[in-house]
C-alpha cells in the first residue's frame, strides 16, 4: 500500500513538475521558436510577449503578443485562450472546448505582386509562379466514396473580439474592424457538419451583421442566413473601375433573410422578405452625371432553384415593390439637365423566371413630377424645361422575354415649352454630345468588321422572333399644353396649343392588320380648333388608314414664314377652315381637301396686294394673284384640292402638298376663273398653262390676215369688236401692236434669198397692216396713246402666216 502511495505521489509530483516546467519554460521556448520563424522576414518579436501552455487545464494562453517590422508595429494580439480536451481523443474526437481572442491589430498588403500578412510575405502573383508549375499535370484525386474521416471534431465556442485589419490594396487603405465573430455549436462527425456563426464587421464606414446556421451532409444541406449591410459606400473602391468614371458614391443598405436547401447539385433559396436600399447616390463620367436620392427594392416570397452543373433550369419567383426618388441626370459640362424625376413607384409586382422564360407582372407603375431637357444658360439662369409631366400611370403591364402588353396608360398634366433661337436651333433641347474620338471611331469600325467573315463575306444574321408590343389604351387625364417660341422668324412667333383630347386604343404589333383608333382634339388660346379621327394599321408592311379631320379658324399669317419658300409670297392676313376625309391603302393616299380661306391677303413683294385679272394679261400668273382672283364677294376663297400620292415616297410631305398639290389645284381653279372672266373676249384672249411648268399665262391671240391684206375686213371684225370692248372695260390697259408679214406673200420659199427690195416690201406690208388695225380701233373710240406700234417684222418659214401680234 505504501508502495502504491509512493508511486502515486511520484507520478503526481512528476506531473506537477512537468506542468510547472511547461508553464515556466513555454514563454521562452515559444519566443525562441517565433523569433526563428520571423527572422527571415526581418521581424522582431517584443520581449513582453508571452505564450503559456497549461497542461492542468489543457489551455494555451497568449498575452501581449507583439512584433514589429522596420520599427513599425506589424502585429499585436492582446489575448488569446484556446482550451482543448485531449482525453476525447480516446473516443476519436478532437474537441476545442473554447477559443477566445480579444484585441488583434495587424495589416494585410496586396500591392503589385506582393501579398503579406502582419509583415510576413506569403507569396506572389501567379505570374511569378515557377515555370514548371503550369507544366505539372494535376493528378485526379482518389474517389472518396466509401471512405470517411474517422476523427470527429467539435468546437462548441469560438469567439473573436475587436480585430483591426489595415488592408492596403493598390495604394488604397481600407479599415476592416471585426467587432465580434462568434462560431458556436460546431461539430463534424460522419461527414455531417453543423455550425452557427454570427459576425459583426465594419469595413471602412459600412457595417455588416451576418448570421448563419448550417447543416452540411454529403447528399443534402440546409442553412439559414441573415445579412444586414448598412451604409456601404462604393467610393473607396472607385479605383477598381474604369478611369473615365469621375465619381461613384452612395449609401447602400441590404437586408437579406435566406433559407437555403441543397439536394445533390440543386439549390433552393427562399426568402420571406428582403430589401435593398440605395440613398444619396452620385455618378459622374466624362459626359454625364447622375444623382439618386433614394431607391428601395423589396422582395417578397422569393423562391429560387438553381443547379451547379446547369442540368436543371434556373427558376426564380418573387413578388417585389420598387420605388425611386429624386432622380437627376445632367451633362457634365454644365450645359443642361437631361432628366429629373421626383418619384417612380411599382407596387405588388411579381417576377417569374424559368430557364429563358420570363414573366413580369406590374399592376401599376406611377411617375410623378418628371421634367426633361432643361437648358442652363449660365450659373444663374436657365430656360424652362422642354417637357414637364405632372403624373404618368401605366396599369396592367405584363412583360415576357418576347412581348410587352399594357392595359392602359394615363397621362397627367403635361407642359411642353419649346424655344428656337435666331439661328433656328432648338435651345430647349439638351442632348449629350456624339462620340467623335478616334478611339471610338476605331471601336465602331471594329464592331462593323466583326460582322464580316475572314473571307470578306457578310455574316448572315440568324432569324429571330420579333418583339411584340400591345397597348389597350393611352389617354390624357387632363389637357396638355404646348408653348412654342420661335425667334428665327420675324415677327417672333409665340404660340400656345392645348391638346384637349388624345385617345389611342388597340395598338398591337403582333396583329399588323389590326387598326389603331386615334382621337385627337386641340385648340390654341384664341379661336383655332382641330379634330382628328383615324383608324390606322401601323405595323403592316405598308400603311393602311381611314381618317376624318377638320380644322377651323387657323391664323394663316402665323405660318407664313414657314411656307413662304414653297408658296412664293407672304400671307398677310386670313383664317383657314379645312376638312378632309379619305383613306390610305398600301401607302397610297387618296383624299380631297375642302378649304375655305377667309379674309386672305397676300404679298408677293411687288407692292400690289389688290391685283385683278386684268393685271395678268401678257404675263405669268403668280400663285398669290391666282388666289386673289378666286375671292368671292365677301373676300373668301373656297378651294377643293384632291390630294393623292405615295406617303412613303421621300418627296411626300409639306413641301409636296404646298409646292405641288395646292399650287396645281389653285392654278386649275384660277384658269377656270380666267376663262370665265375673259369669255366675252374669247377671240382676243387665251388662257393656258405654260408648257413644262405649273405657271398659268394669260395672253392675246394673234389676229390672222389674208396675204397682202392691209386694212381689216370682215374676218377681223369680231376680233376688233371684242378688242374694243376689252379696251373699254380695262381703261388702264396698253397694248403693243406688231405687224408680221410672210415671205409667201411675195412668193418666197423658206430657203429663198431675200433681196433688199423684197425685204422693204415685206416690212412695209407689215407696218401698214399694224397701222390699219390701229386706225380701225381708234375710230371705234380707243385712245391712240394706248395702242403702241412696234417695229415690223417678216418670217420666211413654210408655215408662217401674215398676222398681227398683240402684247402688253
Amino acid at each position: 500500500m505504501n508502495r502504491l502511495k509512493k508511486a502515486f505521489l511520484i507520478i503526481a509530483g512528476c506531473y506537477l513538475l512537468l506542468w510547472s516546467l511547461t508553464w515556466l519554460v513555454s514563454p521562452a521556448v515559444t519566443r525562441l521558436l517565433l523569433a526563428d520563424l520571423l527572422a527571415p522576414h526581418k521581424i522582431e518579436l517584443d520581449n513582453n510577449s508571452t505564450v503559456r501552455l497549461n497542461l492542468l487545464s489543457s489551455c494555451v494562453t497568449i498575452e501581449g503578443l507583439i512584433w514589429r517590422k522596420d520599427q513599425q508595429l506589424a502585429f499585436e494580439l492582446d489575448s488569446l485562450e484556446a482550451c482543448y480536451s485531449l482525453h476525447r481523443l480516446v473516443f476519436s474526437e478532437a474537441r476545442l472546448r473554447r477559443l477566445t481572442l480579444t484585441g488583434l491589430t495587424t495589416e494585410v498588403l496586396l500591392k503589385d505582386n506582393t501579398f503579406s500578412i502582419a509583415g510576413v510575405e506569403l507569396g506572389s502573383s501567379s505570374e511569378q509562379a515557377p515555370a514548371d508549375a503550369s507544366e505539372q499535370t494535376a493528378q485526379p484525386a482518389p474517389n472518396p466514396q466509401g471512405r470517411r474521416f474517422g476523427l470527429a471534431v467539435a468546437a462548441p465556442e469560438v469567439v473573436l473580439n475587436d480585430i483591426h485589419i489595415d488592408l492596403q490594396h493598390h495604394d488604397q487603405s481600407h479599415d476592416v474592424h471585426i467587432e465580434q465573430l462568434q462560431i458556436v455549436r460546431s461539430t463534424y462527425q460522419d461527414e455531417v457538419l453543423q455550425s452557427e456563426l454570427e459576425l459583426l464587421l465594419t469595413l471602412n464606414d459600412a457595417r455588416l451583421d451576418f448570421a448563419a446556421a448550417v447543416v452540411y451532409e454529403p447528399l443534402q444541406s440546409t442553412g439559414t442566413f441573415s445579412i444586414q449591410l448598412a451604409d456601404f459606400n462604393p467610393a473607396p473602391y472607385q479605383y477598381l473601375l474604369p478611369e473615365n468614371l469621375g465619381q461613384l458614391s452612395a449609401l447602400v443598405d441590404i437586408d437579406l433573410n435566406l433559407d437555403v436547401t441543397r439536394k445533390g447539385d440543386i439549390f433552393e433559396i427562399n426568402s420571406d422578405s428582403s430589401a435593398i436600399t440605395v440613398a444619396q447616390a452620385n455618378y459622374a463620367d466624362d459626359e454625364m452625371e447622375a444623382d439618386l436620392a433614394r431607391l428601395l427594392l423589396e422582395l417578397n416570397e422569393l423562391s429560387t432553384t438553381l443547379s451547379i452543373d446547369a442540368a436543371t433550369e434556373l427558376q426564380v419567383a418573387s413578388g417585389f415593390d420598387l420605388s425611386l426618388n429624386g432622380v437627376e441626370l445632367a451633362l457634365t459640362d454644365g450645359s443642361g439637365q437631361l432628366l429629373s424625376l421626383n418619384e417612380l413607384a411599382l407596387e405588388q409586382s411579381t417576377l417569374s423566371l424559368v430557364g429563358e422564360k420570363l414573366f413580369v407582372e406590374l399592376p401599376e407603375l406611377t411617375l410623378a413630377e418628371l421634367t426633361a431637357s432643361t437648358r442652363q444658360l449660365d450659373e444663374q439662369n436657365q430656360l424652362a424645361p422642354l417637357l414637364k409631366l405632372d403624373a404618368l400611370t401605366v396599369s396592367g403591364t405584363q412583360l415576357t422575354e418576347s412581348a410587352v402588353a399594357i392595359d392602359e396608360v394615363g397621362i397627367g398634366e403635361i407642359l411642353v415649352q419649346a424655344k428656337r433661337d435666331e439661328q433656328g436651333q432648338l435651345l430647349s433641347l439638351v442632348l449629350p454630345q456624339q462620340p467623335t474620338s478616334e478611339a471610338e471611331e476605331q471601336e465602331t469600325q471594329t464592331m462593323e468588321s466583326s460582322a464580316t467573315e475572314a473571307n470578306g463575306e457578310p455574316v448572315a444574321a440568324e432569324p429571330s422572333q420579333a418583339f411584340a408590343f400591345s397597348l389597350g389604351k393611352l389617354s390624357l387625364d387632363t389637357p396638355a399644353q404646348i408653348q412654342f417660341n420661335d425667334a428665327s422668324i420675324k415677327p417672333v412667333l409665340a404660340k400656345t396649343l392645348f391638346i384637349e383630347q388624345l385617345n389611342v386604343t388597340g395598338v398591337n404589333t403582333a396583329k399588323p392588320e389590326q387598326k389603331t383608333d386615334v382621337q385627337l382634339k386641340l385648340k390654341d388660346d384664341d379661336y383655332f380648333s382641330y379634330q382628328l379621327s383615324a383608324q390606322v394599321a401601323l405595323f403592316g408592311d405598308k400603311l393602311d388608314a381611314t381618317f376624318d379631320t377638320k380644322a377651323t379658324e387657323f391664323p394663316l399669317n402665323e405660318i407664313s414664314p414657314y411656307v413662304r419658300s414653297q408658296l412664293g409670297f407672304d400671307i398677310l392676313a386670313g383664317q383657314l377652315d379645312v376638312a378632309a376625309a379619305g383613306a390610305i391603302e398600301q401607302n397610297m393616299l387618296d383624299t380631297e381637301l375642302v378649304a375655305m380661306l377667309r379674309g386672305a391677303s397676300f404679298d408677293s413683294g411687288d407692292g400690289d396686294t389688290n391685283k385683278d385679272e386684268s393685271s395678268s394679261i401678257g404675263s405669268a400668273v403668280s400663285l398669290d394673284m391666282a388666289l386673289g382672283m378666286l375671292k368671292d364677294d365677301d373676300g373668301n376663297i373656297e378651294l377643293t384640292i384632291p390630294v393623292t400620292g405615295d406617303v412613303a415616297a421621300p418627296d411626300f410631305g409639306m413641301q409636296y402638298v404646298f409646292g405641288l398639290v395646292v399650287q396645281r389645284a389653285v392654278m386649275s381653279q384660277a384658269q377656270n376663273f380666267l376663262l370665265f372672266a375673259f369669255a366675252p373676249y374669247a377671240h382676243v384672249i387665251k388662257v393656258g398653262m405654260v408648257a413644262g411648268s405649273m405657271a398659268l399665262e394669260v395672253s392675246f391671240e394673234d389676229l390672222p390676215y389674208a396675204p397682202k391684206q392691209i386694212e381689216p375686213a370682215e374676218p377681223q371684225a369680231s376680233f376688233i369688236e371684242q378688242f374694243h370692248a376689252l379696251m373699254s372695260e380695262k381703261e388702264s390697259l396698253q397694248v403693243k401692236v406688231c405687224g408680221v408679214a410672210s415671205g409667201s406673200e411675195l412668193g418666197l420659199a423658206a430657203d429663198s434669198k431675200v433681196t433688199d427690195s423684197q425685204r422693204e416690201q415685206l416690212l412695209k406690208l407689215a407696218e401698214q397692216r399694224a397701222a390699219g388695225f390701229k386706225k380701225a380701233v381708234v375710230k371705234k373710240g380707243v385712245e391712240s396713246s394706248r395702242l403702241l406700234l412696234c417695229v415690223p417684222s417678216y418670217e420666211l418659214k413654210t408655215d408662217a402666216k401674215p398676222r398681227l401680234k398683240l402684247s402688253v
